[in-house]
Parts: C-alpha cells; sequence; structure tokens
C-alpha cells in the first residue's frame, strides 16, 4: 500500500508580517510567563502563485521573532526561572517606557527559555547556554537589542 501527500508548490511574489487576535488551535493564547492573557500575536503572510497560475495566500500562525542573549554563567540552576522572570519583566517595563508615545500594545516579551548551542562568532569549540527571548513583534527586536547592549536592563 503506498500513500501518497499532496504538496502545495508556488513561487514567492510578496512576504509580509502582521499582528493579529490570536486564534484557538493556531497561536498561543496565554503568556504563562507574566500569567496573562496574550492580545496579539504575529503572523507570516506569503502571497504566490502555483504552477498552474492560481494565486495564493498561506496564512502562517505560531511563528514567534526572537533574540538570543548570552546566559550568565553564575546563575545557579534552583535560580533560572526567577532570573528569567525577573529578565522579562525589566526588558517589558523598559521597552514599554522606550516606546511609550508609540501606538504599541503593552505586551512585548511573551517567553524567555535557556537553549544550548554554539556560537557562531568566532571560534567556540562547544556549546555555551544563551537565553532566547522571544517578542511579539519583530519590528521590536533591534530596540530590545539595544536596551540589553546599553545597559539600560537591571537584574
Amino acid at each position: 500500500m503506498s500513500t501518497e501527500t499532496s504538496k502545495l508548490t508556488a513561487s514567492l511574489v510578496a512576504i509580509e508580517h502582521v499582528s493579529s487576535k490570536p486564534l484557538d488551535g493556531y497561536d498561543p493564547t496565554y503568556c504563562s510567563l507574566f500569567k496573562r492573557a496574550v492580545d496579539f500575536v504575529p503572523n507570516i503572510n506569503i502571497f504566490g502563485t502555483t504552477h498552474a497560475g492560481t494565486k495564493v495566500c498561506m496564512h502562517i500562525h505560531h511563528v514567534m521573532p526572537y533574540i538570543l542573549i548570552d546566559m550568565p554563567t553564575d546563575i545557579p540552576k534552583q535560580f533560572e526561572l526567577p532570573f528569567l522572570q525577573d529578565l522579562c519583566s525589566a526588558l517589558e517595563a523598559s521597552m514599554s517606557k522606550a516606546l511609550e508615545n508609540q501606538k504599541f500594545t503593552k505586551q512585548f516579551i511573551h517567553d524567555a527559555r535557556i537553549v544550548r548551542g554554539t556560537p557562531f562568532y568566532g571560534y567556540c569549540p562547544h556549546e555555551k547556554l544563551f537565553i532566547k527571548i522571544f517578542t511579539y513583534n519583530p519590528q521590536h527586536i533591534s530596540k530590545l537589542a539595544a536596551l540589553i547592549l546599553n545597559g539600560s536592563i537591571q537584574v
């Protein structure tokens, strides 16, 4: 018995990111880090055409932009979660203050996790720990990075 799967192939014409209210079953609706409902989530819209000439619009859900930062090595294992919560609270407050005159939602950080990876800048023979911080808007990544790099975040 053979099973065939059908594939949709399309030529990319345009791609955009949008914010929309979360859809149950497709998007995260609750932020466990801050224990709150999620107001808006990022989605990706891809516009294109199939090989038969049919126009398509694909909506891609559950794609969260993120930034990686070095994990401090002096945090004991039992204090990692409180450290992440304090870090994200400080980032959320700094982002809110930095963008208070703009029409952004007051939710900036969705989640943070400790991940292991190999740095790709310079030579590093071993994996390191990083903090992966998920945001709701890809436009906030550069502002978030600037706040972290200039020392504005105190944890």
